[in-house]
């Protein structure tokens, strides 16, 4: 569907399910070169299209041959993928770290109400998973003493 009379840019949406149906249709060499692009995106395989003399499969296959072998182009993408999976691994960490520090603090308001102690620092020590069974445990007990004798048994249960 044409945007305007003169479009300074061409969009094609494609529905990349549908390229393996095609595929299957017409065949690997029946497919046109934008076709057999579209199978390559999707499927991501060393498969028959790779085999193939059409023309923009060939020059995809040699802009990737230039990339692999010009070193500084490979080692410039190499870095800023590192620094891409260190950044994600980063906000990991600190979502991990500020969900655990929001439910110590939860847990420790929760003990001061209840029990009068300030257990922040105990609780700082534990794991998530301790934390979550910790605070179901806090429901039920009545006291200090029968939570921490709780809590101790369930630790040593989980360690065996």
């Amino acid at each position: 569907e044409a945007e305007s009379k003169e479009p300074l840019l061409h969009r094609i949406y494609i529905q990349l399910p549908m390229i393996d149906e095609i595929a299957k249709e017409k065949g690997m060499e029946a497919m046109n070169d934008f076709e057999q692009v579209c199978y390559l995106f999707k499927n991501n395989a060393n498969h028959a299209i790779l085999k193939t003399k059409e023309r923009l499969v060939r020059k995809l296959m040699e802009k990737h041959e230039k990339f692999k072998d010009d070193e500084g182009l490979w080692s410039l993408a190499m870095s800023r993928q590192m620094a891409e999976w260190r950044e994600k691994n980063n906000l990991l960490d600190s979502y991990d770290e500020g969900k655990k520090k929001g439910v110590v603090d939860l847990l420790s308001l929760q003990i001061k109400q209840k029990f009068a102690i300030d257990a922040k620092e105990w609780l700082s020590t534990l794991s998530l998973s301790q934390l979550y069974e910790l605070s179901n445990q806090l429901l039920t007990c009545n006291t200090w003493e029968e939570l921490t004798k709780i809590y101790q048994t369930f630790s040593f249960l989980k360690k065996a």
